[in-house]
């Protein structure tokens, strides 16, 4: 749950990447949202209203994606992080599952978990490098409910696995 217009950073990163190929169908979907609140005999205010709507929450989508990319090539300029950002785009963007990437990468198991959360601790920072600030992070999450349902259930995993550990 997000509490006092608070997001911890890192599990918003964790979100942004789960859902990362749903962006995409979300610009999609605003951009006919756009075009049939013309249609039709509405009265100009109210089209007015949700285009306004719908062109924020347009814009909200449209920098996270910048900010994503931004990050992603940031991180592929670095020789130190250039694979960890390859692990994350196979496993968020392409969707490709752990043992292709591990054969794919020639790497052991402990090694690949090991540099998948080295990787989003680095496209964290990257992310902040390229400007995404926690002012932003709010915006999009007050706009973007799927997000925020992706994010409750990484808070909840995460609550879980502290549960079994502690």
């Amino acid at each position: 749950m997000i509490k006092d217009r608070e997001v911890d950073f890192e599990l918003f990163v964790g979100a942004a990447l789960s859902g990362y190929n749903a962006i995409n169908f979300g610009l999609d979907s605003i951009r006919q949202k756009i075009k049939e609140a013309t249609k039709g005999n509405k009265p100009t205010v109210r089209v007015c209203e949700m285009i306004n709507d719908f062109g924020e929450q347009y814009n909200h989508l449209r920098a996270l994606k910048f900010f994503m990319i931004e990050a992603f090539l940031k991180m592929s300029e670095d020789n130190k992080t250039k694979i960890n950002a390859q692990i994350l785009l196979l496993k968020y963007v392409d969707k490709i599952n752990f043992d292709t990437i591990q054969k794919m990468l020639r790497m052991p198991n402990s090694t690949y978990y090991r540099r998948l959360e080295t990787a989003k601790v680095q496209f964290a920072n990257a992310l902040r490098e390229v400007g995404l600030t926690d002012e932003i992070v709010m915006k999009i999450v007050e706009k973007e409910k799927w997000l925020v349902r992706i994010y409750e259930k990484l808070q909840l995993r995460d609550l879980d696995e502290m549960k079994e550990v502690g």
